[in-house]
């Protein structure tokens, strides 16, 4: 289930971190053309860019090997056991708790 190389997981990463950065830079302008000309607008429109949060969660972040292996040698299909779906949500559900990006995205929606 290793769909994603950890340099696409960062290349996204990074992606987010640059929209945020030009958004920063657009307001900054704003910020100061306002200051020192306040009758002056900019002639671009202020990015159309969304909160974004990146939250990675995988196997690859439970920290018992056993376990671990057990998630990464669990066979792919339409059909799984029900005792594997229940594991499945379980680890899930954990990584989830455990995982600080999505805790803060949590507290923001509330």
């Amino acid at each position: 289930m290793d769909n994603f190389s950890f340099e696409t997981t960062e290349t996204l990463r990074k992606s987010f971190t640059e929209l945020e950065k030009d958004k920063n830079t657009y307001l900054a302008c704003q910020s100061q053309l306002q200051l020192h000309c306040p009758s002056a607008v900019l002639s671009t429109p202020a990015p159309n860019i969304p909160q974004l949060d990146f939250i990675y969660i995988g196997f690859d972040l439970l920290s018992n090997p056993a376990e671990r292996d057990k998630f990464f040698n669990m066979k792919t299909s339409f059909y799984l056991p029900e005792a594997q779906i229940n594991d499945l949500r379980n680890v899930a559900k954990r990584l989830l708790d455990q995982s600080e990006a999505f805790q803060k995205f949590v507290s923001v929606i509330k």
